[in-house]
């Protein structure tokens, strides 16, 4: 699904169907294919074929964290996900943010380099139950009563 948005891309001038990047000195938006060229010059990659695959497995590594995290607090409130409030999802996004912050640079990569998702399933299982303590718990349960 492409949503239809009024940005242009400030590399190659053209309607932004998917933003790619997003300068974040200048706020200005690159449309996907030039943020996948772009991250082909400037990690090395040989061929488009290999960055835009890399880039891909960038995310998915990352929104697997915030899957873990809802999925964790879910289980452990026997919530299902339509249940959470706004303010418990935000929460939720914004522990997920933080907790991809918490991570070392080093371990990034091996986590994006790494073709066993158990293996990054661990690890993230250890980060959560490492950094959640119970004042997020209270504080992102409490939202649910206003």
């Amino acid at each position: 699904m492409t949503l239809e948005t009024d940005l242009i891309c400030i590399q190659c001038g053209k309607k932004v169907a998917v933003v790619g990047a997003i300068d974040k000195n200048t706020e200005e938006v690159f449309c996907d294919n030039c943020a996948i060229d772009n991250y082909q010059v400037s990690e090395g990659f040989k061929t488009r074929v290999a960055a835009e695959a890399h880039r891909r497995r960038l995310f998915d590594v990352t929104y697997l964290l915030t899957e873990k995290l809802f999925d964790q607090y879910l289980a452990k409130h026997n919530l299902q996900e339509e249940d959470l409030s706004v303010a418990e999802r935000e929460e939720l996004f914004n522990t997920s943010y933080w907790l991809e912050n918490m991570i070392p640079k080093p371990d990034k990569i091996k986590l994006q380099n790494e073709t066993n998702q158990s293996i990054i399933e661990r690890y993230y299982d250890r980060l959560i139950e490492r950094w959640i303590k119970i004042p997020l718990e209270k504080k992102i349960t409490n939202s649910r009563s206003k």
